[in-house]
């Protein structure tokens, strides 16, 4: 049964649902900022790890070519097409990145090797909440055994 007559709401009530939402969306929308900021940052090393790793392997890999073949001997090189081009496949959607590739001059007992160094200037989204831009790099080395 539905009562005839209703109480009033008072006027101290009526905006509390409005100031609820307030303080409840300040603190879920600083929270998804935060979480989308981790999430960018934790792509781009993941990312850029992934391209070290497959700019190394290129770089030895088209070093250990027979003379006669079209890749040059010194194919672990920065300036060099192929590994950029390998570098550059793995990091797509990150932004630009810096790529820095050296053959290793004295040999090791463990082989020759490729050394490929991918950084990337990480810029927030926004300057909120005291993140700062950072270079974050990652080095991979691949071996010839």
């Amino acid at each position: 049964m539905i009562p005839k007559h209703t109480k009033p709401i008072s006027n101290k009530m009526r905006g509390q649902a409005t100031v609820e939402f307030g303080l409840v969306a300040i603190l879920f929308f600083t929270l998804l900022v935060g979480i989308v900021e981790v999430s960018r940052a934790a792509y781009g090393i993941n990312a850029i790890t992934n391209a070290t790793r497959e700019g190394a392997r290129w770089g030895i890999a088209a070093s250990n070519q027979p003379p006669s073949g079209s890749i040059p001997a010194t194919a672990c090189d920065s300036n060099n097409a192929g590994l950029i081009a390998a570098v550059n496949n793995g990091v797509q959607g990150i932004g630009p990145i810096t790529i820095s590739a050296a053959p290793n001059s004295a040999p090791t007992s463990l082989g020759n090797y490729c050394e490929v160094t991918v950084t990337w200037n990480y810029q927030p989204l926004t300057k909120a909440f005291g993140i700062r831009i950072s270079n974050l790099r990652s080095t991979s080395r691949q071996y010839n055994n």
